[in-house]
């Protein structure tokens, strides 16, 4: 009696068939968005780094300029 449900043709086999495709199709559209918004995550992190890499190099910068300034005149007194 399995043998009569399972028998290829049968329009309960098609329509299983035919949701288990658009299930797939889901799961595959879904792990893409994840993986986009996972890779936009990763590179706005990496920006966010960047700029406050940046950021702190810029005021290092600054801070050692001041202080060659200030070295500076106080030897010239």
């Amino acid at each position: 009696m399995r043998a009569r449900y399972d028998a290829p043709g049968l329009a309960c086999n098609r329509l299983a068939s035919a949701a288990k495709a658009r299930h797939d199709a889901i799961v595959i559209h879904l792990s893409v968005a994840i993986g986009r918004f996972l890779e936009a995550l990763f590179y706005a992190i990496l920006r966010v780094a960047g700029v406050l890499t940046l950021a702190a190099v810029g005021i290092a910068a600054v801070i050692g300029l001041m202080f060659g300034a200030a070295r500076w005149a106080i030897r010239r007194r």
